[in-house]
């Protein structure tokens, strides 16, 4: 059979094709016009998924499956802030290679005690957010 990975016409991601078998884990779809995962026509696991929206065929299976806003930096930045729920949120599949080593920074696809969901690991110097001006986390108790 055939599979078949475009954009969707309503901003977010159509998955189609016919005799295919496929795993979708570990990612975020959040935030688009109208819907944010369509599948069609596939027989699909979904794994640590992020899915505001999910449209189409119903998975084979859809295990872990999270609905929370993903907590990205803001604008065009999509990383993760430090207190995230996706944070280490992530699942590999045992036998997965097709994971990439580096995530969309070249940084380790895994850092912390497991693999954060989206296309990027948090790396943070600092838990209370001082690395991304997130003031609001910052404690006022002086030491």
């Amino acid at each position: 059979g055939s599979e078949m990975c475009i954009r969707d016409s309503t901003g977010g991601f159509a998955l189609s094709g016919s005799g295919a078998e496929c795993n979708v884990d570990n990612n975020i779809f959040w935030g688009n016009e109208s819907t944010d995962f369509l599948i069609s026509s596939l027989s699909c696991d979904l794994t640590n998924n992020d899915i505001g929206v999910l449209t189409g065929t119903t998975p084979a299976s859809n295990s872990n499956p999270m609905s929370v806003d993903p907590g990205f930096v803001g604008g065009a930045n999509y990383r993760l802030v430090p207190f995230s729920p996706l944070v280490n949120g992530g699942f590999v599949r045992p036998g997965n290679t097709n994971m990439p080593e580096f995530d969309l920074d070249g940084m380790p696809r895994i850092i912390g005690s497991a693999v954060d969901v989206g296309a990027y690991e948090l790396d943070h110097i600092f838990i209370d957010g001082f690395e991304g001006a997130t003031t609001g986390a910052w404690s006022s108790v002086a030491k």
